[in-house]
């Protein structure tokens, strides 16, 4: 039998009144602090915080758990019109959990002093969400969330100083339209006692100079001298001038290359031949030595009549003997600040699992100015090398060069004109601005035999006919390099007979390569067997797009494409996304025989739809671009 405990006095009814009213007290405050906000308007000073505090304080007291019995209360207690009472004088224990989430409604009036130094119109959008610094003093459990979003349309000097003394919610949004060395100082003071500090300092310091790109050495170089085209010359001795003027006006080399003899006694005769058109590139020995006379750099003097820079030694085999070309790099440089230097590689380094090591050294750790390479080939290996080199100039931004095909392995050895138009041109839709025939002449105790000559050792004997044909792609590599030389490489892809024959080094050809944004469709023409087609994509300086495409038969390549014949390559194009200054009517070509540029005629399909049949020799190219407003990027 329960104990008779006697009922305490009533008074739930009386606290319920009184929370009501207490209420109804509160609400007339939020009310009149409403009022007060939007009287003032928002004027600077105090910020007028609408602080509704919704507290929600669930306490746990233990005397107002509902029951229908005492048996449902806990010990002590009983039962009492629906809720558990206990004895008078027992101590109430009250755990107020407040969840104050407070939104304060604040409404900044932000004191911008803008100081504008520049009359530049650039536009930079600092988006800052200011959670910098604060410095949070909370009097009660808030979840302040300070999000200054200050979206300054400025690029210039940017100091944005936001000092906010506010709790809770505070929502700035200062837009301020500001050019350059604007001093931004936000002061928001709000009446809580929440002190959040954010300091941002942004200093977007941009000086607007238009000079265009600021080139490294060996690009600035390319860009400002007629492309790099040569045939080496080994150990022949001072040439006499008849042989000087037919290597530069009838063999239409725009340098000439030496071996590692060729400083300084060589390299004096072709000079005082008196050539117009004289420059040169010589080998050194891998410590930057010449092997006449054994001085640095030959003691050619630095800026000498001609000089264009020098190769430091040639096909490194291992890790140790690419960093002796490379100190011997260093040395020259040390020597003639201002030529270019080489440094050729090999893939045999790379059986050795170094060559990527080597070709990242060289292009953030040596101060060389050009890649090179050598790989002697009719194959489709040859793309591989292409694309790896490629790879590496674009990436530390620094030319490319290679040596192309042109000597005699056995006597018998056959090379064809489709062999030697397809290895050149291949090398400018990759984007190399730089070719050495590998040979021109060579000196007979060198074990070469020259496919330009009959015979070694005599700049006299008979020419083969193989000398007039590369004079002539020569001729045609020079005037498509007053493009090349201009533009950057943006992608290469290619268009295989069939998917097993599609080679490394290349891309699926698909439409958007290199950011081409017209061409739709790239394949063999009506009646085409075997035709495999090489697409190089670039981008001059004012963002024109342009393409090269080629026909890669040649009569020593592997099949499918082994032919020497003309091959028809259909293109098709949609110029519905291009802008109205593009006349989708025709094409600008770099006509590879005169220099001089055309214009080539689309046929209409209806609409924004377009296409083109080539004919291509095997081995050639053809270069164009959209005709827009803007003119052929060429060589001035």
């Amino acid at each position: 039998m329960q104990p008779s405990i006697p009922k305490p006095y009533d008074y739930r009814s009386r606290v319920r009144i009184c929370m009501e009213i207490g209420q109804f007290l509160l609400i007339l405050l939020l009310l009149a602090g409403l009022f007060w906000s939007c009287s003032t308007g928002g004027s600077s000073g105090p910020d007028s915080d609408v602080d509704t505090d919704t507290d929600t304080d669930t306490d746990t007291d233990t005397d107002y758990i509902p029951c229908s019995h005492d048996r449902d209360c806990p010990d002590g207690y009983w039962c009492d019109r629906g809720f558990c009472e206990k004895p008078s004088g027992d101590t109430d224990t009250d755990t107020d959990t407040d969840t104050d989430a407070d939104t304060d409604t604040d409404t900044d009036t932000d004191i911008d002093a803008d100081t504008d130094t520049d009359a530049d119109t650039d536009t930079d959008t600092d988006t800052d969400t200011d959670i910098d610094s604060d410095i949070d003093t909370d009097t009660d459990t808030d979840a302040d969330t300070d999000t200054d979003t200050d979206t300054d349309t400025d690029m210039d000097s940017d100091i944005d100083t936001d000092t906010d003394t506010d709790a809770d919610t505070d929502t700035d949004t200062d837009t301020d339209t500001d050019i350059d060395s604007d001093i931004d100082t936000d002061t928001d003071t709000d009446a809580d006692t929440d002190t959040d500090t954010d300091t941002d300092t942004d200093a977007d310091t941009d000086t607007d100079t238009d000079t265009g790109p600021v080139l490294p050495r060996g690009l600035k170089w390319v860009r400002n001298n007629p492309m790099f085209i040569s045939g080496l010359t080994v150990s022949m001795g001072k040439p006499p001038k008849s042989v000087v003027d037919e290597y530069f006006d009838q063999f239409h080399a725009t340098a000439v290359h030496l071996w590692e003899t060729g400083v300084p006694t060589e390299i004096s005769g072709w000079k005082d031949a008196g050539n117009s058109k004289f420059r040169f590139v010589s080998w050194l020995d891998k410590d930057g030595t010449s092997l006449d006379g054994g001085k640095l750099a030959g003691g050619y003097p630095p800026g000498g009549e001609g000089l264009i820079g020098y190769q430091i030694g040639d096909e490194p085999t291992t890790w140790e003997e690419y960093m002796e070309m490379a100190d011997g790099i260093e040395k020259v440089r040390a020597y003639d600040p201002d030529a270019l230097l080489i440094l050729n590689f090999t893939y045999q380094l790379n059986d050795n699992g170094k060559l990527d090591d080597a070709l990242n050294n060289f292009g953030n750790q040596v101060d060389g100015d050009v890649y090179s390479y050598d790989v002697y080939t009719w194959s489709s290996k040859t793309y591989e090398h292409l694309a790896r080199y490629r790879s590496y100039g674009l990436k530390y931004r620094k030319p490319y060069w290679r040596y192309l095909y042109c000597y005699l392995k056995d006597a018998g050895d056959e090379i064809d004109e489709s062999d030697l138009r397809w290895d050149a041109f291949i090398g400018l839709a990759f984007g190399y601005t730089g070719h050495t025939w590998f040979l021109y002449q060579v000196a007979s105790n060198h074990n070469l035999i020259p496919a330009l000559y009959k015979s070694a050792g005599d700049f006299s004997a008979e020419k083969t006919p193989l000398w007039s044909v590369v004079a002539q792609i020569n001729l045609e590599m020079a005037n498509l390099g007053k493009a090349i030389t201009q533009l950057t490489s943006t992608g290469v892809c290619y268009v295989p007979t069939l998917d097993y024959y599609w080679p490394k080094g290349t891309k699926k050809w698909v439409p958007g390569c290199g950011g081409d944004k017209y061409i739709t469709t790239i394949q063999k023409g009506q009646g085409e067997l075997a035709l495999e087609i090489l697409v190089g994509v670039f981008e001059d300086d004012a963002g024109e797009t342009y393409v090269m495409v080629q026909n890669v038969r040649h009569k020593h390549g592997p099949f499918p494409i082994d032919s020497d014949k003309p091959g028809t390559i259909h293109l098709e194009f949609d110029f519905s996304p291009a802008p109205q200054d593009l006349d989708p009517d025709r094409l600008l070509v770099l006509n590879k025989e005169s220099g001089q540029v055309e214009e080539l005629s689309l046929v209409s399909d209806g609409g924004s739809k377009y296409h083109l049949d080539l004919t291509l020799a095997a081995g050639d190219p053809v270069l164009f671009k959209y005709k827009t407003s803007k003119p052929f990027a060429l060589q001035r």
